[in-house]
């Protein structure tokens, strides 16, 4: 899956908008199709794309409205989608221009002045826990007309910004539906019908969404039609995919729920990696030896970040909720990742992490014990780590305990666990400075800029002291790196620069695992990415 882009036009927009509404497709037929139900312990925050960039929201909202451009998950290249033509007209400005007679499915004019709305809102708005922060390279947007839309860049050569268009923060909405400067109210929403998707909603009950195609008709519909009910109870929804109640199934599950799940007759699963990335990260300045505490040593508190990396088992951690988890060996989630910024998992394969431990994946209890004999450390070293308890991660508990052994191993260590109150955002973290954290964060954007920028840079990442120049040129000059093999090169740098000063210990890169019961397929969702929800049809 390449994530570093490059512009591919295919033509019409209308061209790459019919290719997601076919997907959708697959029940035409007289009379109402039987609806493919949608079962997920997950909620729908909101129906305003500006109020969250919660992932199964996201994944829901991407198929209700439209972008200007879209990312094809198979390939990385950047499609048109609503857009005509999308290019950088000059060094800071990317102009789009939009077909004449495009209307939303209310009749509303789907025009220039549409566009320049859906991005202002955001902007004016301002909601930390919606995607605007995707947008802190744009300047400015205008409409020279109906149908162009100039957007004005911070920086110049700015590569990353049409993956901006193509995620969370795209979404073209109707001006006449949505406030200029606050969160609209989904019964407003779905009252104003303004959904120029492949989806359009044809009814909500409570937690309950009926969906159907954006062409298709609401009082008689003849495309596939599907009812997704969100915040199900786990153990229940696993009762009802069994007893043939529920067609699709997703979200946390015990080990428990899970074994139930697989030992429905004929069901299977599809396995797809996600953005969520959870990793040890670190405070320069309060963890062991940080340059604000008695005892300061920056040599000595390398030696622990390294030797506490020596120890790390990410397998073993993984193994704890395999549907849930893959391990990590380097800085981006791996849905992220992709040609020579793979790190395998196979002994060896370890990418820019295989210098600790055993260099084969497992841990190396005598390495971690050299590194800190040569700092001349006394062990052990008592370690704090605080966490957030989410009710959501059901093999948080087990992770933790799996983790705290492995860190104790050879006694080089103790280590307890501190819970504290999320989240754990930049200002909570400036404001507490907590040595060292169990951290799982969720990056927004389809590119690694978003990542890589939200984590690692001076002026945006972890407000934990780890600000360093180097990364900081690194992370800026991989924006305005075009060609992508040497934006890929640049990242591999970056990787290794984070390697070597350890801000984070990446520990396990987020999956998310879809059961399917019989008579239900899936399209490849390699080549869906987020949109995967677009690719269900019955058989």
């Amino acid at each position: 899956m390449n994530h570093l882009f490059a512009l591919r036009r295919r033509g019409s927009a209308a061209v790459a908008a019919a290719s997601v509404v076919l997907l959708l497709s697959g029940c035409a037929g007289a009379g109402a199709p039987r609806p493919i139900v949608v079962g997920t312990t997950s909620d729908i925050v909101s129906l305003d794309p500006a109020s969250t960039s919660d992932a199964t929201t996201t994944a829901f909202l991407h198929q209700l409205y439209p972008r200007l451009v879209e990312l094809d998950a198979a390939t990385g290249e950047i499609d048109l989608s609503l857009a005509e033509s999308a290019d950088f007209t000059s060094d800071t400005e990317y102009t789009v221009t939009l077909p004449t007679g495009l209307e939303f499915p209310n009749g509303d004019d789907l025009t220039a002045s549409d566009v320049v709305f859906s991005f202002e809102r955001q902007l004016a708005i301002g909601e930390t826990t919606g995607p605007v922060a995707l947008l802190r390279g744009l300047q400015s947007v205008a409409a020279l007309d109906t149908h162009t839309v100039v957007f004005t860049l911070r920086e110049a050569d700015d590569v990353t910004f049409p993956a901006v268009l193509a995620g969370p923060a795209g979404a073209i909405l109707d001006e006449e539906i949505f406030a200029a400067d606050a969160i609209t109210d989904d019964e407003v929403i779905v009252a104003g019908g303004g959904f120029a998707g492949a989806w359009k909603i044809a009814g909500v009950d409570g937690t309950t969404y009926t969906v159907i195609g954006s062409e298709d008709d609401l009082e008689d519909p003849t495309g596939t039609v599907i009812t997704m009910e969100t915040e199900l109870d786990a153990a229940s929804l696993a009762e009802r995919i069994a007893a043939a109640e529920v067609d699709v199934a997703f979200g946390s599950f015990t080990t428990e729920e899970r074994s139930e799940l697989l030992s429905t007759s004929g069901l299977t699963t599809r396995v797809q990696p996600t953005n969520t990335l959870q990793m040890l990260a670190f405070d320069f300045s309060t963890m062991p030896f940080g340059s604000s505490t008695e005892e300061a040593n920056s040599t000595a508190a390398v030696a622990v970040r390294k030797a506490m990396a020596d120890l790390a088992d990410r397998v073993s951690l993984a193994e704890i909720a395999p549907a849930e988890w893959s391990p990590d060996y380097g800085f981006l989630p791996a849905a992220l990742r992709t040609g020579s910024l793979e790190a395998g998992t196979a002994p060896g394969e370890q990418g820019v992490l295989a210098g600790y431990g055993d260099a084969e994946g497992g841990a190396d209890v005598e390495r971690a014990a050299a590194r800190l004999a040569d700092a001349d450390v006394e062990t052990p070293v008592p370690l704090v780590i605080s966490y957030v308890e989410s009710a959501d991660d059901v093999s948080g508990e087990a992770i933790r305990a799996e983790l705290e052994t492995q860190l104790e191993e050879g006694g080089l260590f103790t280590v307890t666990f501190d819970e504290v109150e999320g989240p754990l955002s930049r200002a909570t973290l400036g404001a507490e400075r907590y040595p060292i954290f169990l951290y799982t964060t969720t990056p927004a954007g389809v590119d690694v800029d978003d990542a890589l920028t939200r984590l690692y840079s001076s002026d945006l990442g972890l407000p934990t002291g780890i600000d360093d120049e180097t990364t900081d040129e690194l992370i800026a000059q991989q924006g305005t790196t075009a060609d992508v093999s040497d934006r890929e090169e640049v990242i591999a740098t970056l990787e290794e620069r984070l390697a070597s000063r350890l801000p984070t210990l990446p520990l396990l890169s987020g999956r998310q695992t879809i059961y399917l019961a019989p008579g239900v397929t899936l399209a490849t969702i390699a080549e869906l990415g987020e949109g995967w929800l677009g690719g269900l049809t019955r058989r």
